[in-house]
Formats: structure tokens, C-alpha cells, sequence
């Protein structure tokens, strides 16, 4: 009856910690969108809702993101979440992605291309972000077409004006990148095109892009940069019911890359 006593009484830390795990397990964060189609929840740490206003979900779910930088064969593959909301094919859009790292790496620091414009932190539910206001090229773009096609032309428009917020989450060797889009107004556009129909080489094309962005003055940039923080809500959350896990339909995830995501480096041992 002693030794009874004593088992049970050696089990009491076992099994409360057994108790402690399933119900740690039963209670996980999951990310996904809820039920309303409005957010998008990660499983970042903290856990964040990713709130899009007045722009419809087009397409949500999880792929493989590649990172052909990192000098491994086939490319860095990444557990990567995407999501596209938009409304038709001039925009606004909105893309929110969550991008985790195999064990053994580490995302660097955050840089912006070299025709960003507009760069400066923004502070999104406590966490520092690196904001930037860009152009992107439909061509090359993960999410081209998913919206529809583009009034009087084929396909989507040949830039998008994009505002991006890239912050990184250590704790889960995670990257959230949020975007908001809008077409580029149709002046700009056939600028770049003028200029590459003349066989503008690469560094003069990056320069022809950063000039078009410069030319939308400072009022125009400030004031696209309040509609994209006005587009997009970022808040702590532990959201946990009704988490959609969707399906990804279309999503060109070869484009979610180096270009998408940023660089990364190895985990010196040890760390």
C-alpha cells in the first residue's frame, strides 16, 4: 500500500505535464483564414491577425517558397503561407505571406531594392516593420492574372505601385511580407514602356523605374502610403476558431523567391 502511495505520487509530475502537453497541443495556433474571408492568422510569435478592409480574398493557402541565393541545390525550400485579395485586375490588391525557415538558417535584415522610394519603419502590432514604397513587374510577379484581366490590354497591368512591410519573427525563424497594390496610373506605365521599347539596358531601366517613382511627388507617395496602412490591420491575436486551411489555387510559387523574401544566411553553430 506504501509503494502504492509512492508510485503515485512519483507519477503526479508525469502525468501533469502529460496534461499540460496534449492540452498545449489541443490549444496550438493555427494559421489559416477565418471565416469570414477578412484575416488572415499566422502562427507567428507572438500570434498576429492580418486584417484586409473592403478588398475581397481572391485565393489563400500553403506552398513551398524558394530561395536560389542561398547556394543549395534546387534552392532553399520554405514552408510558406500566401494569400491574394483584390478587387479585379487594376486593384487594390493586398498580399499577405508568412514564410518559415528550415532549422539552420536565419533571415538578415531587411533590404529594399535599390528604386524604393519612401523607406522607414512602421510599427505593426509592437513589431518594427520596414516599410517601402516599390514597382513591380507583372511579369515576374507570384500573384499576375488570379484578379482577372487587365481593361484593354493582355493580362495584368505591366506594373503595379506596391507598398510593402516586411517584419521578421525570430522565435519561429518566420517573415511576414504584407503588400498593398494599386495599378500603376496609365502615363507612368507607358513611360517605362517607352523607355524599354528603346532598348534601355538594365541599369538604365532601374533608374527609368526609381525617376517614374519620383515623379509622383511626395504628396502623391504620402498619400498612397496612408491608403495602404488604412488596407491593411495587423493586431496581436490568438485567434483560433473557424481558421480556414484553403487551397491555394494559382499562385505562380516559383515567383515566391529571393525577390518576394528576402535574403537569408546560416545559423553560425552554436546560436
Amino acid at each position: 500500500m506504501h509503494s502504492k502511495r509512492l508510485l503515485t505520487r512519483a507519477m503526479a509530475p508525469v502525468l501533469a505535464l502529460g496534461l499540460l502537453v496534449f492540452t498545449g497541443c489541443q490549444s496550438a495556433q493555427m494559421r489559416g483564414i477565418t471565416a469570414d474571408n477578412a484575416a488572415y492568422v499566422s502562427t507567428t510569435r507572438p500570434a498576429l491577425k492580418v486584417a484586409v478592409r473592403d478588398i475581397p480574398l481572391v485565393t489563400s493557402g500553403a506552398g513551398t517558397g524558394r530561395l536560389y541565393n542561398a547556394n543549395q541545390l534546387g534552392g532553399l525550400r520554405l514552408d510558406t503561407w500566401a494569400s491574394f485579395f483584390a478587387k479585379g485586375a487594376e486593384g487594390p490588391a493586398v498580399v499577405v505571406v508568412q514564410a518559415e525557415l528550415p532549422d539552420g538558417w536565419q533571415w538578415t535584415t531587411v533590404y529594399p531594392p535599390a528604386t524604393a522610394v519612401d523607406v522607414r519603419p512602421e510599427i505593426l502590432a509592437g513589431k518594427t516593420y520596414t516599410a517601402y514604397t516599390h514597382l513591380l513587374a507583372a511579369e515576374r510577379d507570384a500573384f499576375a492574372g488570379l484578379a482577372g484581366e487587365a481593361a484593354g490590354e493582355q493580362g495584368q497591368p505591366v506594373y503595379w505601385l506596391v507598398r510593402t512591410f516586411e517584419g521578421i519573427y525570430p522565435e519561429t525563424q518566420s517573415k511576414m511580407v504584407l503588400q498593398y497594390r494599386e495599378a500603376l496610373p496609365k502615363s507612368l506605365r507607358d513611360n517605362i514602356q517607352e523607355g524599354l521599347a528603346a532598348g534601355a539596358r538594365e541599369t538604365a531601366a532601374m533608374a527609368l523605374v526609381h525617376n517614374t517613382l519620383s515623379s509622383l511627388g511626395s504628396s502623391e507617395i504620402a498619400a498612397f502610403r496612408e491608403r495602404a496602412l488604412s488596407a491593411i490591420s495587423v493586431e496581436r491575436s490568438q485567434y483560433r476558431d473557424g481558421i480556414q486551411v484553403l487551397k491555394a489555387d494559382s499562385i505562380r510559387w516559383q515567383y515566391v523567391n529571393d525577390a518576394l523574401l528576402g535574403p537569408v544566411m546560416e545559423r553560425n553553430i552554436g546560436e
